[in-house]
């Protein structure tokens, strides 16, 4: 039971409620369904309910349990997977495929990743940030994907071949935005290193368009970004051309 404290009841927007005391229930979404399935019925105890029909609330009610079991089960192998995974990058990152939870612990403790974005986030006078707002990982996630990468050692073995080109391509690649005017300002994301991979791995098709695609089925924001696509692959044409 619940009550007001003695503070919150000597308000006078409460004092109509001083004395008054409450339960509160706490339940699943889906217990919350099977209540309301019940209520709109019109049904309070089993008693009440037709003889032919109660054998299917009864069915019902189990999937609804079952359901509500099976969702509980997924949040935490969810939660403990995000908490384990790094460890699993660790012993074996050809085991660890690429999503949400795998990025993040990949960002958060790569030392490739945070070498190289150092010097790309140097060369625009940025600073790295410290730590990348939840959802890039997702983005990143679809994005890495989307180039063709599968495991977390995938994206490792591609960042440590491409490392020099990624480099050379960061710096031609902001100078043409520079030049139109959709270079960004403020810290640089650690997951701009792999976003840079995707981006090379991707340009290497030849294709604006498939930047493009790329670009909306990760979620990612541009301000113009057929301009975008169309200056990544020109600066990596450019900078592979170079000898």
């Amino acid at each position: 039971m619940c009550s007001l404290t003695p503070e919150r009841a000597a308000l006078a927007e409460y004092e109509a409620f001083k004395d008054m005391k409450c339960e509160i229930q706490v339940r699943s979404i889906l217990q919350h369904a099977w209540a309301e399935i019940e209520h709109d019925l019109g049904y309070k105890t089993k008693e009440a309910i037709p003889v032919q029909s109660q054998r299917r609330f009864a069915r019902l009610a189990g999937l609804l349990e079952l359901a509500d079991d099976e969702f509980r089960g997924i949040r935490n192998d969810l939660e403990a997977y995000a908490e384990t995974v790094g460890f699993q990058i660790a012993k074996d990152a050809s085991k660890v495929q690429i999503d949400k939870d795998s990025i993040a612990a990949y960002l958060a403790q790569d030392a490739q990743l945070l070498r190289l974005g150092a010097q790309m986030a140097a060369y625009e006078a940025r600073e790295l940030a410290a730590e990348d707002p939840e959802p890039y990982a997702g983005s990143l996630a679809v994005w890495l994907t989307y180039a063709g990468l599968e495991t977390i050692q995938d994206v490792q073995q591609a960042v440590e071949d491409e490392a020099e080109l990624m480099i050379k391509y960061h710096q031609r690649h902001i100078a043409l935005l520079r030049a139109s005017g959709l270079a960004q300002k403020g810290v640089l994301p650690k997951s701009h290193v792999p976003f840079r991979l995707g981006l090379v791995l991707i340009a290497r098709r030849g294709e604006p368009s498939d930047i493009i695609a790329g670009i909306k089925k990760a979620g990612y924001s541009v301000v113009n970004d057929e301009e975008f696509a169309q200056s990544a692959v020109s600066a990596l044409l450019e900078v592979e051309a170079t000898p």
